[in-house]
């Protein structure tokens, strides 16, 4: 099995699993905190909290421009991140040796601090290679204050409550 076919399978695993907790045609509200130190994000619908976890982030997208930003190259992210976006990038190696589009795509995406997307459908393509490489539980892309796309990880789950 390539490596391509191995980031779907993932894909495909995680969003069977992370389904039996989340419905994922529900919006849900993400709040992002900070406790003893520990990021947590919590989705909630209908001002009910369905979960709660620590997250990782991995980058923006901006629509406006187009660009790709790893959050490595965004001032004020913390070495925890630094570290865990770096470790993904390490893998470029993997992709090198291709011409396929899609196998390109993630070779520049992790040789470069910032891309220029046009086509929005490889913000999937983002969404799973993270997952791949991150080994979290999935992804989430919500939007922040300045209308950029945000790409969040919940990490590992600490709480489920009943909706």
């Amino acid at each position: 099995m390539n490596i391509i076919d191995k980031i779907k399978l993932n894909n495909k695993t995680k969003t069977t699993e992370i389904e039996k907790v989340l419905n994922k045609k529900n919006k849900y509200l993400i709040k992002l905190e900070i406790k003893n130190n520990i990021k947590l994000l919590s989705l909630f619908t209908n001002n009910k909290k369905i979960l709660s976890g620590t997250y990782n982030k991995y980058g923006i997208y901006q629509p406006s421009t187009k660009l790709w930003i790893w959050a490595s190259s965004i001032p004020n992210s913390d070495i925890k991140t630094i570290k865990n976006i770096n470790k993904i990038r390490s893998f470029n190696h993997l992709f090198e040796n291709s011409t396929d589009k899609r196998t390109l795509f993630y070779y520049q995406l992790l040789t470069q601090d910032t891309l220029v997307i046009k086509d929005t459908v490889v913000l999937d393509w983002i969404n799973e290679l993270l997952l791949y490489f991150s080994n979290d539980v999935y992804y989430f892309n919500p939007y922040n204050e300045d209308r950029d796309i945000e790409f969040l990880s919940l990490a590992t789950i600490k709480e489920e409550f009943a909706y």
